[in-house]
Parts: C-alpha cells; sequence; structure tokens
C-alpha cells in the first residue's frame, strides 16, 4: 500500500499531481492545434492556386478563333417554285364494253280456265298480254263458250315500252299497261282525263290492257311537225 510519507508534508504531494496533470492537457491541445492549422493551411494553399498558363493560352485562343456567320434565310430554289413543263397529260383509258348476252326466249304458258274467267279477265292476269293476242294464239276458240278446266294458251307477253311511242304523222301512241288507268297516263303526259278521252273517242274511263291511246299535246304546246312523204 502506498502510504503517504510522514516525513513529506500532504499539500506539496497534491500540488504537484495537479500541476502534472496541466502539463499534460496542454501538451495534447498544443498537438491538436498544430494538426488543424496545418489541415487550414494546406486547404488553402489548394483552393488558391491559377490554372496553368499553357490551358488558358489554349483557351483564350480557340475563344479568338470561333468565327459567327451570319444567318441566311433559308429559300427555296426557284426551280422548285417553277410549274413543271412539258408534262404529257395522262389519255382516259378505253373500257371494254361487255357484249350484252341475248335475252332467252319467251315461250307460250298453259292457262286452265276457271269459272267466271274470260279472254279480258284472262289478259288481266297476265301482266303485257291483250286480248287479242290470247285469240291469236288459240284461234277456233270461242271467248262465249269457255269451259272450266279448258286449256288456253297464254303468248308470252309484249315488251312495254317505256315511253310512249311516234307515229309517223308525230301523233304520240301509250300502250296501256296491267295497273294503269286514265288519270295515272293523264298524268304522265301532263295532259287531262277529258283532253284523252276527247282525242281516243271514248266514251268511259274504262280501258284495256294492251290497248292503244293517241296522247294529246299539253297544253300550249306547238302542233306536232309533219314531215313530207319523200
Amino acid at each position: 500500500m502506498n502510504n503517504p510519507s510522514p516525513l513529506i508534508p500532504q499539500g506539496s504531494m497534491l500540488e504537484r499531481r495537479n500541476a502534472s496533470r496541466t502539463r499534460v492537457r496542454f501538451a495534447v491541445f498544443v498537438v491538436l492545434s498544430v494538426h488543424v492549422a496545418g489541415l487550414m493551411a494546406l486547404l488553402m494553399m489548394q483552393g488558391c492556386q491559377k490554372p496553368p498558363e499553357g490551358d488558358a493560352g489554349v483557351q483564350t485562343e480557340a475563344d479568338t478563333n470561333l468565327v459567327v456567320e451570319p444567318f441566311q434565310p433559308i429559300d427555296p430554289p426557284m426551280e422548285a417554285l417553277m410549274p413543271p413543263t412539258n408534262v404529257i397529260p395522262e389519255l382516259p383509258q378505253e373500257t371494254a364494253v361487255m357484249p350484252v348476252p341475248p335475252q332467252p326466249a319467251l315461250t307460250s304458258t298453259e292457262y286452265t280456265v276457271v269459272a267466271g274467267d274470260n279472254f279480258t279477265r284472262i289478259a288481266q292476269k297476265f301482266p303485257g298480254v291483250t286480248v287479242k293476242m290470247i285469240q291469236e294464239a288459240n284461234p277456233g276458240v270461242e271467248p262465249t263458250r269457255l269451259q272450266i278446266g279448258q286449256k288456253l294458251k297464254i303468248p308470252p307477253p309484249a315488251p312495254s315500252p317505256a315511253e310512249a311511242t311516234v307515229a309517223e304523222s308525230g301523233q304520240r301512241i301509250h300502250v296501256v299497261k296491267s295497273g294503269e288507268n286514265l288519270s295515272r297516263i293523264a298524268e304522265q303526259y301532263g295532259v287531262t282525263v277529258q283532253a284523252l278521252r276527247e282525242e281516243n273517242n271514248l266514251s268511259t274511263t274504262k280501258i284495256l290492257v294492251g290497248q292503244k291511246l293517241k296522247i294529246p299535246p299539253p297544253p300550249n304546246a306547238p302542233p306536232p311537225l309533219i314531215q313530207p312523204a319523200q
């Protein structure tokens, strides 16, 4: 055990210990201060360095050799604005005309007489067939003596003209079709029913399929021209 010496006073020993501790602390502080000062000096020296003269000269020379060209508007060449010359127009190609296939020949139809039939009623059942056509297709058959179950030949319908035919005298002729009447025919040609009746000497408005009607000229129309016979 460290027992204090009776010959040395106790106060002087404490003072010596405190003094040694103070010296150690001061030495550590001095060492740390020296290191911090050295680091700061080193950083300041690196920040204050100037760029090399060789690099500055190259950069200055490159900047002085830069030439800025003035802006020039880009205009299309005059040749592009001029319309093309000597252009050969495309000729329309001729389209091939397909021949119209011939229509099959129409044949007669067999009809069986039923109760209440006559030539007029039978003709009305077949558009485009007239009473005269039925009579010509069935020679020797009496129209007033038809019998139930009797066989009749119905001829093929006559081609219905799309427009009224024109006679040699210039008179328009209309062939009555199934479902027509005087009112509809008069409206089609721009005339009145009374004018149709007077032109065709009709005492009533009843007409038959296949009947030919003279079409009078419309009101305020010039009379038809009659060409002299050559």
